[in-house]
């Protein structure tokens, strides 16, 4: 059966994320796990648009298939 995110729920999980000390990938992997934990989707395309104030612009996109058993 279909899940739904809540939007303004989704929105403060990835503010929350803001004053974490991770590095980007490993926020990316964080949370493609967290949701696919919760949606459990067939497959998944994250991707991660860094603007950083006076450092580097970084992008990190991560695909999930789930494995078929």
């Amino acid at each position: 059966h279909r899940k739904l995110l809540e939007l303004k729920s989704f929105k403060y999980y990835l503010l929350s994320y803001r004053q974490v000390g991770m590095v980007q990938e490993h926020v990316a992997n964080r949370i493609l796990q967290d949701m696919v934990a919760v949606c459990q989707p067939r497959s998944l395309a994250l991707r991660l648009d860094y603007k950083t104030r006076g450092g580097n612009h970084t992008v990190v996109e991560i695909l999930y298939k789930a494995s078929e058993v």
